[in-house]
């Protein structure tokens, strides 16, 4: 029985670009691939403001994405390793 969480940011990660260049990461769903996360990010447009101005949106023009390194159940415990 597993008895250590395994820590946050194993997730998979996306790098997005927006029209103006400007750049953030974010973590997605376990199970979003790649073509799932561009069909969500990309074309559509997101606030670039820090929490809680909502005054600037701008199109994501590309993103880069990074695999989930690892597989937790749904309490947050380490089932196996992808690396």
């Amino acid at each position: 029985m597993p008895t250590e969480r395994y820590p946050a940011g194993r997730l998979p990660v996306v790098k997005l670009t927006t029209t103006s260049g400007y750049t953030w990461e974010t973590e997605i769903a376990a199970g979003m691939s790649e073509q799932d996360a561009r069909d969500y990010f990309v074309g559509d447009y997101f606030n670039v403001t820090k929490y809680p101005l909502d005054t600037k949106y701008e199109k994501v023009v590309d993103l880069v994405f990074t695999p989930a390194t690892c597989i937790t159940d749904e309490n947050g415990y380490l089932v196996a390793n992808i690396t």
